[in-house]
């Protein structure tokens, strides 16, 4: 067997790339073929959560090389997050190798937020009685104007924990699909997805009625709130679904980045 190198990571300077990651065989918070997640210490007493992509074949990451690794896009929206004032998972650094026990390998380390739980494994267990979402859809829109599209929106990737106030904070979290954009998404298919996706999804793992979904946290007026509200029965946010406003909203990207129209005009997101 070969001797593991570092991986290379950014910032370079971040002591939890210094060397080959050695994933503990206890304590994992998610242990599959293709992704490890596990808790980490720090050295100043707080904790980092880890992600590992693994066994990434040689055609993804020769893609990535060209483009952005998976994780560096990860880190990035949650930069842009962190910036426009949404509370999620606050990035340390990601970084890229390969390892005989791993093959190729990408790794994104995030601050732990300590007692959180996703808000669908709260609402299933009973963790919660009663939840305002309203914070959580205030957050979205911010997510939306600083130009950022989730993509995979849902209660599943967004933590609860209460602060030491006991509020109840709402943290967005898992990022790898999404895109940036240097304008407002606000109004574009790509920010309807996102938001019909998390009410639907609230609707219907809450057992609300889709009219109890805090749609004007999200700063829309009666007529489009209507709107919404009249899409949400029929959407599913199928796989074919995701494909199409995958494809849509990454030709926004290149037509703002080569300065080709824009990533306004009416949605095109269909149930």
């Amino acid at each position: 067997m070969s001797a593991a190198a570092a991986p290379r990571g950014v910032p370079s300077a971040l002591p939890l790339f210094a060397a080959p990651p050695v994933p503990p065989t206890a304590g994992r918070i998610k242990d599959d073929p293709e992704t490890l997640i596990w808790p980490q210490a720090l050295s100043d007493g707080r904790r980092a959560i880890v992600k590992m992509y693994r066994q990434r074949g040689a055609l993804a990451l020769a893609r990535e090389r060209l483009s952005r690794f998976r994780v560096q896009r990860e880190y990035e929206a949650l930069v842009r997050l962190s910036a426009s004032g949404v509370p999620c998972s606050e990035p340390l650094g990601w970084a890229h190798g390969r390892s005989d026990e791993h093959g190729r390998y990408e790794l994104l380390a995030t601050l732990e937020i300590p007692a959180a739980r996703s808000l669908m494994e709260l609402v299933r267990d009973g963790g919660v009685r009663e939840l305002d979402l309203a914070p959580l859809f205030r957050s979205v829109r911010r997510m939306h104007e600083g130009g950022a599209f989730h993509g995979a929106l849902k209660l599943h990737n967004v933590l609860g924990a209460r602060g030491s106030g006991g509020e109840f904070g709402f943290h967005v979290i898992d990022m790898p699909r999404a895109l940036l954009y240097r304008g407002s998404i606000v109004g574009t298919p790509m920010g309807e997805f996102d938001l019909l996706r998390l009410a639907t999804d609230a609707a219907r793992i809450l057992g609300w009625p889709a009219e109890r979904v805090p749609l004007a946290a999200y700063g829309l007026d009666e007529a489009e709130r209507a709107r919404i509200l009249a899409r949400m029965p029929g959407f599913k946010a199928t796989k074919g679904v995701r494909l199409r406003i995958r494809l849509r909203a990454q030709l926004a990207q290149l037509a703002e980045r080569f300065g080709v129209g824009g990533n306004r005009g009416p949605s095109t997101v269909r149930a």
